[in-house]
């Protein structure tokens, strides 16, 4: 939801059951989708990013330094 209205209301897919999620920054949402990947939405330009696929768990554990930790794995996200 707009907090000041400046923006129409934007949502993520409403059938996508999110398992974990972090923010990268102020505008940037990580999430990950249990056995489809992790994905990064941007809140302000609305656009959806796909980080990883496979059918993995993708329990994001921490992101710290640009770097998402996940399961037993890591992966770093460009700048």
């Amino acid at each position: 939801m707009s907090k000041d209205r400046k923006l129409p209301d934007s949502e993520l897919i409403r059938h996508k059951v999110i398992n974990t999620y972090g923010w990268l920054n102020d505008e940037e949402l990580l999430y990950s989708v249990k056995g489809e990947g992790i994905f990064k939405y941007n809140a302000e330009t609305r656009k959806l990013e796909t980080i990883i696929t496979g059918s993995d768990t993708f329990e994001i554990i921490k992101i710290e330094n640009n770097t998402v930790y996940y399961d037993n794995n890591k992966i770093m996200l460009k700048k």
